[in-house]
């Protein structure tokens, strides 16, 4: 058994409260363990680009 495991499934479980979907973390599993054996703490997953509304007649 590795001894990591446990840490590592917690330290997961920590990125969903912070916004990661679980299609995110299982597409990037190795860069989030690479991050996690180097200690870089997870940021809050930014949101989206809100699309902008073009007003065509603003551009007369």
């Amino acid at each position: 058994m590795n001894s990591t495991r446990l840490p590592f499934e917690s330290w997961l479980a920590q990125l969903a409260p912070k916004g990661y979907d679980d299609e995110w973390i299982g597409r990037n599993m190795d860069l989030l363990r690479r991050r996690w054996e180097a200690g870089i703490e997870m940021q809050l997953m930014p949101m989206p680009p809100v699309p902008r509304i073009r007003d065509r007649y603003e551009e007369l």
